[in-house]
């Protein structure tokens, strides 16, 4: 008797950990990608459709109506900046050549925000670019003394 019943918990529990999965999300995958140099500024992300609506009301917040928008589609276009949101991809290029410092950290602020929403990881720090000094070559350290000669014998 204890067999059957330890059976049948078994069976239900088996039973209600499926169910459980059928109505969890299946894992979407998150990628992000930044580049940023002196001339530019890049940030590609491919999400869960589900959170476009979410990134597109915070772009619309933080710059405006969009300039163009459809049910899957949306575009923001400033003058040194685009902004391309398409059903769960978004793109951001920004020409940090033609800007102000004020709108390059917006846009990057505002790039960050999208990551957590999301649910993307925080991006490392990017490394410093130290320009090369121009200059002379490296200088070789001074070969060792010479020993004296031995005395010659006769």
């Amino acid at each position: 008797m204890k067999k059957i019943i330890t059976l049948m918990l078994l069976v239900t529990l088996c039973a209600s950990l499926q169910a459980q999965d059928r109505k969890a999300p299946k894992n979407q995958k998150i990628s992000v990608s930044a580049h940023d140099d002196n001339k530019s500024f890049i940030y590609t992300a491919s999400f869960d459709k589900q959170k476009t609506e979410e990134v597109k009301e915070l772009i619309t917040k933080e710059l405006g109506a969009t300039k163009e928008s459809t049910e899957k589609n949306s575009s923001w276009d400033g003058k040194t900046y685009t902004i391309e949101l398409k059903n769960g991809n978004i793109a951001i290029n920004l020409n940090k050549e033609k800007t102000i410092k004020s709108m390059e950290l917006k846009i990057k602020d505002l790039s960050e925000s999208i990551s957590e929403i999301i649910g993307a990881p925080p991006a490392p720090p990017a490394p410093i670019e130290r320009p090369k000094k121009p200059g002379k070559a490296p200088v070789a350290p001074p070969a060792p003394p010479t020993p004296p000669a031995a005395p010659v014998e006769e």
